[in-house]
């Protein structure tokens, strides 16, 4: 059994609702504003962090882990991964190793620029020319 909660202007309700219930709360995101829906789903998120004491694995989902793996490590309550990393891999084995791979020499390559400036403040005008 779940709860779906739709997460519109009053998205913070599924959080409430997850609060007074041990059953998953699901938040399913409603187009309310120029953002498509994305207002209501961190809204939702801001809601469960709030009305828990535990962290919402959801959020891998804001991260752009592979929804598989979320579910899967939500199912098994953390346990049972093929792989771990930047998150805990349950599926797709090649493709995570690729994607952390890629996750190191960004971070690899962020530290030499910030050796490098010096500080935060002297390297913010220079990221602007890297990320795009």
């Amino acid at each position: 059994k779940v709860i779906i909660a739709a997460a519109g202007k009053a998205a913070h309700l599924g959080g409430v609702v997850a609060a007074f219930t041990p059953l998953p709360v699901i938040g399913v995101p409603m187009k309310t504003s120029d953002l498509g829906g994305m207002d209501s789903l961190l809204r939702h998120l801001m809601g469960r962090l709030s009305a828990h004491g535990d962290f919402p694995h959801e959020i891998g989902l804001f991260l752009g882990y592979p929804p598989p793996d979320v579910k899967c490590f939500i199912e098994n309550h953390g346990h049972g991964a093929k792989c771990t990393g930047v998150w805990k891999v349950y599926q797709n084995v090649a493709a995570a190793k690729v994607i952390f791979s890629r996750y190191r020499h960004c971070t690899e390559e962020g530290c030499l620029m910030l050796r490098e400036a010096g500080s935060m403040a002297a390297l913010a005008p220079c990221l602007g020319k890297h990320l795009y």
